[in-house]
């Protein structure tokens, strides 16, 4: 995940070439807007000090909800791995990720449309590597505090 991170702030650094932004209070709101759900505390701490007073406020009461109300029943959002994704055999795949699926659709209302004809092995597996990822974890401790 650290790589998306990097990604991400690569991303934002051509936009801000592009749209000429150059301040780091402007890259660390912009890092703010995009991933405050899905980054940990660590990483949150270090944009704070260059975010406006208003949006350190936000994060500030971000974190302390975190750190209040920790998540211990993720009731099917995510899970940690427990088999590789590589070592799972198509059907073993698909039978996780219908659990996923089912779990998310009836806790957020969201249908993620993922016909298992469409996608292939490989796409299925990339598929369920996120919802196993820190990120997912983070998106599904959001919408249970939420």
């Amino acid at each position: 995940m650290e790589h998306r991170y990097r990604l991400l702030y690569r991303i934002l650094i051509g936009l801000t070439r592009e749209y000429s932004v150059s301040s780091k209070r402007e890259i660390a709101e912009r890092l703010w807007k995009v991933s405050r759900s899905v980054e940990d505390d660590r990483k949150l701490l270090e944009i704070i000090r260059m975010l406006p007073e208003d949006r350190q406020i936000d994060m500030d009461i971000l974190l302390q909800t975190r750190k209040k109300h920790p998540t211990t029943d993720y009731r099917g959002l995510w899970e940690p791995e427990d088999k590789p994704v590589s070592k799972m055999g198509r059907d073993e795949v698909i039978r996780v990720l219908r659990q996923f699926r089912s779990a998310w659709k009836d806790i957020t209302g969201r249908d993620e449309d993922l016909d298992d004809e469409r996608l292939s092995t490989e796409g299925l597996r990339r598929l369920l590597g996120f919802y196993y990822s820190r990120v997912a974890r983070s998106i599904a401790e959001d919408w249970l505090r939420g």
